[in-house]
């Protein structure tokens, strides 16, 4: 409605009437059918404002779920960032001696991997709810090289996923500590938290800005 002035509201609605004359004409002529053409063309104006109405509430209500769904995944990356360094922290911290799958020591290194995993499955789930909706709210071609970026980002926390329990797995606590004195794995694995929680919160903030241009 922000867009339309007065007179062009008034024009549609005698636009509406003056059809819906043309239609009771029609068909009383032809088939002998009488109908209500005031009633009817009141009833498409309003069926008429009702969709313009729609369309004004449709454009902020994608905006902001877009801009809940980027800041949901802003803030779950940077959980994750932290649980990430936060655990990484604990394994190279280790004491020494025989590793154990018992005691405090194991105990708090569980709790801190499994703090770690839940954070990034709550970011992959984010990102799919965001991917969905922003799919669903642009086609423009000009979204492609985005679309691309948020298959990449789902990629790279399946590829997280599957090198962290290859270097860490959950039934092999005593071969976890065969790569702490390296760095090959924290260099592998820090990567992709960058990605993640640095490059992907960039990325989103450029889709939002470009889809409220358009808009």
């Amino acid at each position: 409605m922000n867009n339309l002035k007065t007179y062009e509201v008034l024009c549609v609605f005698f636009i509406c009437i003056l059809f819906c004359l043309e239609i009771s004409i029609l068909g009383r002529a032809l088939i002998g059918f009488d109908s209500d053409f005031l009633s009817a063309g009141v009833t498409l104006f309003a069926a008429f404002i009702a969709w313009i109405l729609y369309n004004d509430w449709r454009d902020p209500y994608s905006a902001q779920k877009l801009d809940d769904e980027r800041s949901a995944i802003r803030v779950t990356a940077k959980s994750f960032r932290n649980s990430f360094y936060e655990f990484n922290s604990h394994v190279l911290n280790f004491p020494g001696g025989i590793p154990s799958n018992t005691g405090s020591y194991f105990a708090e290194y569980m709790r801190l991997e499994a703090q770690m995993l839940n954070y990034l499955e709550d970011l992959s789930e984010n990102l799919h709810f965001y991917s969905t909706f922003f799919l669903e709210e642009t086609e423009d071609i000009n979204t492609r090289t985005h679309k691309e970026n948020l298959i990449f980002y789902s990629e790279q926390i399946k590829i997280f996923h599957e090198k962290f329990h290859e270097f860490d797995p959950y039934t092999n606590f005593v071969g976890v500590f065969d790569n702490i004195n390296t760095n090959v794995r924290n260099r592998f694995l820090m990567g992709i938290v960058e990605k993640l929680c640095n490059d992907l919160p960039k990325e989103l903030a450029v889709m939002q800005n470009e889809s409220l241009k358009k808009r």
